[in-house]
């Protein structure tokens, strides 16, 4: 894999990226609601999802790729649900997490690590704009017949250190807002905002699923 393919690839993956979507959608809620850790574990979701993409398009698992296509509605379906669920729970219980620096903590213990790990693969899997970079996009940039086993490996880097970064990126942003902000706005503020970030992100997949 050529140097020129490496920038190609960063700088398309980093334009598509940067744009605000589902998975964007996803962090700065979940930032807002569960603070740097809900952040991490949701990103980790978002960039395992794009490395599974790569192995199906790299290794040309046709058979995966089919039964993907098949189920993407359904995929794209339970994911919106369960985004507006967790969206109205939000804004009908805006205390269910422990915000930072709040001294009150709840009987509800904040969100699992896997909960947040999946909701951000589901979100990816279903991700339209992900589907058509990595089955369309992606083939165009890169000759997938001729990679190695370490072009894979130097894509998947690619891919984990520009999509980390600008989710990390929103995170951190959203982070600083929140701590200028939060004393403010006030711990059920903030978590009914990001209820309602959720609940639109949800709301978005479901209009690309049927419409």
């Amino acid at each position: 894999m050529t140097l020129e393919a490496s920038l190609l690839l960063a700088s398309t993956i980093f334009i598509l990226g940067i744009t605000p979507g589902p998975g964007v959608l996803l962090v700065i809620s979940r930032t807002v609601s569960g603070g740097f850790f809900a952040a991490v574990w949701t990103i980790a979701g978002i960039v395992s999802a794009d490395l599974i993409f790569l192995v199906i398009v790299a290794y040309g698992l046709q058979v995966i790729a089919s039964i993907l296509d098949s189920a993407f509605i359904f995929i794209q379906t339970m994911g919106a649900v369960y985004l507006l669920w967790l969206g109205f729970t939000l804004i009908k219980n805006p205390s269910i997490t422990l915000a930072p620096n709040n001294a009150r903590a709840t009987a509800q213990p904040p969100q699992p690590f896997y909960g947040l790990w999946l909701t951000g693969v589901l979100i990816t899997l279903s991700n339209p704009k992900a589907i058509l970079f990595y089955m369309s996009f992606l083939p165009a940039i890169i000759d997938i017949t001729a990679l190695t086993a370490l072009d894979v490996v130097i894509m998947g880097v690619i891919i984990c250190v520009t999509i980390g970064g600008i989710m990390f990126f929103y995170a951190l942003t959203v982070l600083k807002a929140k701590n200028t902000v939060g004393a403010s706005m006030g711990h059920k503020m903030t978590q009914r905002i990001a209820g309602s970030i959720i609940v639109a992100t949800g709301l978005l997949l479901l209009t690309r699923a049927y419409l």
